[in-house]
């Protein structure tokens, strides 16, 4: 169960880091195209 709940917390953390770059990185890419 352990192994489980570790898992599911690295998968919902990277899933939130992946979030927070693509809007970060859209943002960046945006400002630069323009």
């Amino acid at each position: 169960m352990s192994d489980g709940v570790i898992i599911t917390l690295i998968i919902c953390g990277a899933l939130v880091i992946i979030s927070y770059i693509n809007k970060n990185g859209s943002n960046k890419d945006n400002k630069d195209q323009k």
